[in-house]
């Protein structure tokens, strides 16, 4: 098997599995629900779900890791948050019902919050070590501060989605349009 096809199938797993556990979630509540069904709806092991995800809380952010790989290893981390962000965004208004459940789960279980917690974080650190690196003399505090809004604009947007009702699908544009004003003012270069 060809590394390119192996890793279309380890990305096609991962994200069977993280769309069975928040299917599964939003149907029969987080804390019934087991490894083992989601691994089921999933037509995997429970050895294969372990292989990609440490919890169940975990499952819930599938992406996550090829998302942050992609940041680290970009020249402008700016620019690559905001396309993952579109990304996101096009999956969310693909199957709104399904990321309206990934936002209610985080705000109902300390769990999956503190995970989110968790890639919230790392993503700060990378785009923050990302805008350091592209930005010679930056100040790492600025740095860190500009970092914050990239990685909160998801979780903001989403967490107000759902408690104003989900209606429709939240319209990222104008907020993108202010973040990169923002950081790259923060940052000292050109907004003109």
């Amino acid at each position: 098997m060809s590394e390119g096809l192996r890793e279309r199938k380890k990305l096609e797993t991962r994200r069977e599995l993280m769309y069975a556990a928040l299917r599964l979630f939003s149907e029969h509540g987080f804390d019934t629900v087991t490894v083992d069904q989601i691994a089921d709806a999933a037509n995997v092991s429970t050895r294969t779900f372990f292989r990609y995800f440490d919890t169940k809380a975990a499952s819930c952010f599938g992406l996550q890791r090829l998302m942050l790989d992609r940041v680290t290893a970009s020249s402008d981390v700016l620019t690559t948050t905001e396309e993952q962000i579109r990304d996101y965004a096009g999956r969310v208004a693909a199957d709104p019902g399904l990321y309206a459940s990934q936002t209610s789960l985080t705000l109902e279980h300390a769990k999956v919050r503190v995970h989110r917690l968790e890639i919230v974080l790392a993503f700060e650190d990378a785009i923050a070590e990302g805008f350091v690196r592209e930005t010679p003399g930056v100040d790492p505090v600025i740095a860190r501060i500009a970092a914050y809004l990239p990685t909160h604009l998801i979780p903001a947007t989403m967490e107000a989605w759902v408690l104003s009702g989900a209606h429709g699908v939240p319209d990222w544009e104008p907020h993108l349009a202010i973040v990169r004003r923002t950081v790259e003012s923060l940052l000292g270069r050109d907004v003109g």
